[in-house]
């Protein structure tokens, strides 16, 4: 006779424990009570019975099919399965498949009573569970409105004591502020982070030796570290179990008003968060890929039409360093909606242009204020292009929802080419919000006094070296001032509008010790 052990825990604290030894060995001893020449054990460790659809189960579940277990023993009904519907869902397929299904907590007798008895055993089982998580989640939201962490989760460059109040691990502190610092301070893409951290030794969160760009990543976009965690932001129920479960579950943000904000120490003020956010919001742009040829506007140009960024590329390989082979484009390779027929924008008349418009800058402060005053006395083009581009948002969700209305009719599936359409849909939708948010910004923007010294300052640092620049020190330079140029019309009918950035002392001074070393 086969026998089938089946035993099963739901977190990692009990797979540390030994509640699985147990529930095993009380099964080994009622397997040889029964007679079993041969015992075969099912395990899940750490997966909630609220799934039907764990490993081991599966695999005992394919056994039974297979009529290859005479005799299924488990501890009880609940490490089966927490749900009644799924007890009752195995309890039926040994019936079917000549299973013998034995408890070896409580006596089953395969009577209408015994039945009745196995129900109301799983019923309640179910409502103890909803009970236990519905305690511990007014729990923690207690705990939350009282200030403190219910999780106590792992957040570089604090602790928390055995209240769950947090504070600075102050050398961690330290390392968040040099990240910050280095970041909105010199021209730096997130893996260039990462490989300094490692290099000056600096161990990573957790303790390892490997700094990764996701990583990085997350520390500069935690707000956390401006004094103010949020809990109970999302619903993340059901999320760890999608590695199991056929319907994936998915996170929902849950609305403002049921937010519950929990005091952080301070680590990095809101000026240089926001700071780091906007240049998060480009840094894909900036230091995407890894090209063969560095173009001084790599990363800043947008199609006024199309919203692609463009990118440079090299129309004559004989003479790849040519000014002239140099051309800027929004199409793309991969068949990604752009301008038909394709835009190409010649690189050189481009490239000088904005330098001069940044060298102005430098030499003379004014002018810069200047600029940015003349789009505040003149905003209907801005007001014009922002309507243009809101009615193009719509139209561009309306189509995303379309083909969603499909898709859950049941008329059609979800094939390769509607994925390729609804990812093209999804990168248009977060094109056209930015440049709507860069717009908007710029319509609003104000300049102040110290600004104006702080670009002074500059001017003073670089002119002497401005003549005498490497193509990637100008790039830095340029970046410093500009945050984008949006690129409308063809041929010789080209107009560029200007994103004046406006650069901090700290990143000026960065800027000018390199250069000059």
């Amino acid at each position: 006779m086969l026998a089938a052990i089946y035993t099963r825990v739901s977190s990692e604290e009990q797979v540390k424990g030994y509640s699985l030894a147990e529930q095993e060995q009380a099964c080994k001893e009622k397997a040889q009570e029964l007679g079993a020449d041969h015992v075969v054990i099912y395990s899940d460790e750490g997966i909630t019975g609220s799934l039907l659809e764990r490993p081991g189960m599966t695999k005992l579940r394919d056994a039974i099919s297979r009529r290859e277990v005479d005799v299924l023993i488990c501890r009880d009904p609940d490490r089966l399965a927490r749900n009644l519907a799924h007890q009752l869902i195995i309890a039926d397929e040994c019936e079917k498949n000549g299973t013998e299904l034995i408890f070896t907590g409580w006596d089953w007798q395969k009577t209408p009573e015994g039945q009745l008895f196995f129900a109301i055993r799983g019923a309640v089982s179910q409502y103890e569970r909803e009970k236990i998580r519905e305690r511990m989640k007014r729990g923690k939201m207690q705990k939350a409105r009282s200030g403190l962490e219910p999780n106590r989760i792992n957040i570089f460059g604090y602790r928390y004591n055995e209240t769950g109040q947090a504070f600075l691990e102050e050398r961690e502190a330290g390392i968040v502020r040099d990240i910050f610092r280095w970041f909105i301070s010199e021209d730096i893409s997130l893996t260039a982070l990462a490989y300094r951290l490692e290099d000056l030794g600096i161990p990573a969160p957790g303790g390892q030796k490997r700094w990764y760009k996701q990583t990085v990543r997350y520390i500069l976009s935690n707000s956390t570290y401006m004094g103010k965690h949020i809990f109970n932001k999302r619903n993340d129920s059901g999320i760890k179990n999608n590695k199991y479960a056929k319907e994936k579950a998915r996170r929902i943000f849950r609305p403002e008003s049921e937010w519950i904000e929990i005091p952080y120490p301070e680590i990095i003020d809101p000026e240089t968060f926001g700071q780091a956010q906007e240049k998060l919001a480009r840094c894909r742009r900036l230091w995407s890929g890894d090209p063969k040829y560095v173009y001084l506007l790599s990363g800043l140009l947008r199609c006024g039409k199309c919203g692609n960024t463009m990118i440079g590329m090299r129309t004559n390989y004989r003479r790849p360093h040519h000014p002239d082979s140099i051309v800027y484009s929004c199409r793309r390779e991969k068949g990604g909606r752009c301008c038909k027929p394709n835009r190409y924008i010649k690189g050189a008349p481009l490239e000088r242009t904005v330098w001069e418009y940044v060298v102005g800058w430098i030499n003379k402060p004014d002018k810069i204020l200047e600029h940015i005053k003349d789009i505040h006395n003149n905003t209907v083009p801005l007001d014009e292009r922002i309507d243009h581009l809101v009615k193009e948002l719509q139209t561009v969700e309306k189509g995303r929802k379309n083909i969603l209305d499909v898709l859950a009719s049941g008329t059609t599936n979800l094939d390769d080419k509607i994925k390729q359409v609804l990812k093209e849909l999804t990168d248009r939708e977060q094109n056209i919000r930015r440049h709507i948010k860069m717009l908007q910004m710029e319509k609003y923007r104000q300049v102040s006094h110290e600004d104006i010294k702080s670009i002074a300052y500059a001017g003073k640092m670089l002119s002497n070296y401005l003549d005498r620049l490497t193509i990637q020190e100008k790039r830095a330079i340029i970046r410093a001032f500009i945050s984008e140029i949006t690129v409308y019309g063809r041929d010789k009918d080209i107009t560029i509008n200007i994103s004046a950035s406006i650069p901090s002392v700290e990143m000026i001074s960065k800027i000018a010790t390199d250069i000059c070393k």
